[in-house]
C-alpha cells in the first residue's frame, strides 16, 4: 500500500517529464527514451521536434508545462508537496516495518523455538590462563585454571544472592 501511494504521488511528475519535449532534439542529437523521464525534460518549448536551445537558456521555472499552459513556477509547490508526502509515507512505513513488524516476528519466533541461546550465559572478566610457575605444563595450568574458574563462579553466585 505504501509503495502504491508513493507511485500515485510521484506519477504526475513522471507523466509531465515524459510528455515534455525539452530534451527531444538537442543540438542535432536525438536522446533516448530514458532521458525523457528525467526532470530535465519537463515542460515544452513549442511544437515537438524543434530546437529548444533558446528556451533552455531561460530559467527552469519559466518553462511552460504544456503548450499555452501554466508555467512550471506555479506548479513547483504542488510537486514539492507531493514529493514530501511520498517521502513521509515511506519514512512512516519503514519505521513501522523496522520497529513493529520485525520486532513482532522476532518475538513470536523466540516464543515458538527453543535454541541454545536460551540457555547461554555471557560472562565477562574471566581469569586468564597463566603459566606462572616454572616448569608448568599445559595440563597442570588447565587444572589450576579450572579451580580459578570454579571459585570465580562461586564468587559471582554469592554476589548475586546478596
Amino acid at each position: 500500500i505504501a509503495f502504491f501511494c508513493v507511485g500515485c504521488f510521484n506519477s504526475p511528475m513522471l507523466v509531465l517529464n515524459t510528455v515534455g519535449n525539452m530534451m527531444a532534439n538537442q543540438n542535432g542529437v536525438v536522446v533516448g527514451p530514458l532521458v525523457s523521464t528525467t526532470l530535465a525534460n519537463i515542460g515544452t518549448c513549442g511544437p515537438a521536434d524543434i530546437e529548444c536551445s533558446s528556451v533552455l537558456n531561460h530559467t527552469f521555472a519559466d518553462r511552460l508545462l504544456h503548450d499555452q499552459g501554466p508555467r512550471l513556477r506555479q506548479w513547483t509547490p504542488v510537486f514539492g508537496a507531493l514529493d514530501a508526502l511520498a517521502m513521509l509515507i515511506l519514512l512512516v512505513f519503514f519505521s513501522w516495518y523496522r520497529f513493529f513488524r520485525i520486532e513482532g516476528i522476532v518475538k513470536s519466533n523466540d516464543k515458538g523455538h527453543v535454541t541454545s541461546s536460551d540457555f547461554a550465559v555471557q560472562v565477562r572478566k574471566l581469569p586468564r590462563l597463566q603459566f606462572d610457575k616454572p616448569g608448568m605444563t599445559f595440563n597442570t595450568a588447565l587444572q589450576d585454571y579450572e579451580k580459578k574458574i570454579k571459585s570465580y563462579f562461586v564468587e559471582l553466585l554469592e554476589k548475586a544472592k546478596r
